[in-house]
């Protein structure tokens, strides 16, 4: 979603969301439709699906991607795929069974990084943590199972603070 040819040909924009196991599917399409301009009194409804097609109204012909990650349910996962026919939906999980009901095609398969890629992803993002304190770094790998989104996130944390001067927050 960062990269600049993805982002030039979704023009309008890239929504994501984090659904995990027990998702706050109003709270969600809450923000989308606050992205998007919904009015407030429409943003904050409580209604899911009500919501849910206010946010595709918002959408309307705009070329956008969807980004569903981390869907355990196939109805709250069915719920985020309301862009119109200019959008992509991208969807991640952890259950097979899921990804073959939502794919179109055969879904791609992507397992965790292994603990030597896992590194090497960190060592991109914060090279000097991973230099200075390599086991505390491999601890990180192994406590986020080699998840890449866990990892980037966890890397761009620890070079923004070795960049800040803040090793304290770092250990």
């Amino acid at each position: 979603a960062l990269d600049a040819d993805i982002r030039a040909h979704f023009h309008d924009g890239i929504l994501w969301v984090g659904l995990g196991t027990t998702p706050n599917i109003v709270a969600h399409l809450g923000r989308w439709g606050t992205l998007l301009g919904l009015p407030e009194s429409h943003a904050s409804s409580r209604n899911g699906e009500q919501l849910a097609l206010s946010v595709r109204s918002m959408i309307g012909a705009r070329k956008m991607l969807l980004v569903i990650d981390d869907a355990w349910k196939l109805e709250d996962a069915l719920l985020f795929q309301i862009g119109g026919a200019e959008c992509v939906h991208l969807v991640t999980t952890r259950i097979p069974s899921l990804a073959t009901a939502l794919a179109s095609d055969t879904p791609l398969i992507l397992n965790e990084l292994n603990p030597e890629q896992s590194l090497d992803l960190l060592h991109v993002l914060a090279p000097q943590i991973v230099q200075r304190e390599p086991q505390s770094a491999y601890a990180l790998v192994q406590a986020v199972g080699g998840l890449p989104l866990a990892l980037t996130l966890a890397g761009n944390y620890l070079r923004l603070q070795t960049a800040s001067g803040q090793m304290r927050r770092v250990y």
